[in-house]
């Protein structure tokens, strides 16, 4: 028998449609209990008379046969199931919608208008999910809000904040804690003493990280991403362009995009052209990423959450950055 015999391996993967691919990473490309790999190599080969017709099988039996972590994620994403966690304040509709839906995922985008409580939702997934120790990377204007969030939402977490000289930080870090909190900065100052400490990251104000060649984007992908749990929170994950989105959902997971790395990523939805073919000249493919963005995601704007009072008085400013919807550029070529 092959010692590939296990596998489905796919000769020439750079053929497989864009939808293809996205199928096998949803069902776990890579990965050895799902019986799935991808190879470039010219090893053995086991060829597949249908991969549709596989990965159809595969879902069925992961659907029948599911693990019990999976099983578990599914009971807790049912509303009926939340009945038994006692919220220490109410969550409205959509904010039930939303934590049903990151709970099921996992590693979810949370990219929620201003004011319609994005950062509750993320504490709810947390202690539901006891998924401690939680570490939560804001800008340096929100960090202490972040304190506030937690004292109201949670029956009591306990917080750490990363703050001041890397010794400060440091000495810091050492205390056990349900919640630490730093800034951005302050992962380019101890960063490496991060890694491997913490079940769940979440990455406030997510457009933070969409420079795919700045040190804190780099830092941030690298320590991160064999976390369990993620999430990003943003009203504004695309501020520019399309690309915009690339490095802060390879965060979340690697293979949400199902494209290997930002340059492709870009030559992908972006026309290039100009001086050198550096300039992009418009936008293509832009609803299969608007479908891909909403499939990772819970996005939600103000005007759709029709249990919110007309007045919310808050006791902290996280939801007081401008907000603009997720909407992607006009300035399309195909």
């Amino acid at each position: 028998m092959s010692k590939f015999s296990k596998f489905i391996i796919i000769e020439n993967p750079d053929t497989l449609t864009q939808t293809e691919r996205l199928e096998l990473l949803r069902v776990g490309a890579n990965y050895t209990e799902e019986g799935i790999a991808l190879r470039r190599s010219n090893a053995e080969y086991i060829r597949c008379a249908s991969l549709k017709e596989k990965i159809k099988g595969l879902l069925e039996a992961k659907q029948s046969n599911g693990s019990a972590r999976a099983s578990n994620d599914s009971a807790r994403a049912n509303k009926n199931d939340f009945s038994e966690f006692q919220f220490t304040t109410k969550p409205y509709r959509h904010q039930m919608d939303a934590l049903k839906k990151a709970i099921r995922l996992k590693k979810c985008g949370l990219l929620m208008e201003m004011g319609t409580g994005k950062s509750k939702v993320a504490l709810d997934y947390c202690e539901i999910q006891k998924t401690f120790p939680v570490l939560i990377i804001a800008p340096n204007t929100i960090v202490e809000n972040w304190v506030q969030e937690i004292k109201i939402h949670t029956g009591g977490s306990t917080i750490k904040m990363l703050r001041g000289s890397k010794k400060k930080r440091l000495e810091a870090l050492g205390k056990e804690t349900h919640y630490t909190i730093i800034n951005y900065e302050g992962i380019l100052s101890i960063g490496d003493e991060l890694r491997g400490r913490f079940k769940c990251v979440i990455c406030d104000e997510s457009s933070r990280i969409k420079n795919p060649k700045a040190k804190t984007t780099k830092k941030v992908l690298e320590l991160f991403e064999d976390v369990e749990y993620k999430l990003i929170l943003s009203g504004t994950p695309i501020t520019q362009s399309p690309i915009d989105i690339y490095t802060q959902f390879y965060f979340l997971d690697k293979n949400h995009i199902g494209i290997p790395n930002w340059y492709a990523f870009r030559n992908y939805y972006c026309v290039m052209g100009g001086y050198g073919g550096y300039e992009v000249l418009g936008y293509k493919h832009l609803e299969q990423l608007k479908g891909t963005i909403e499939e990772y995601s819970y996005i939600c704007k103000k005007q759709d959450c029709l249990d919110l009072p007309d007045k919310i008085y808050e006791q902290s400013v996280l939801e007081t950055v401008s907000y603009t919807h997720l909407t992607l550029p006009t300035k399309r070529i195909v």
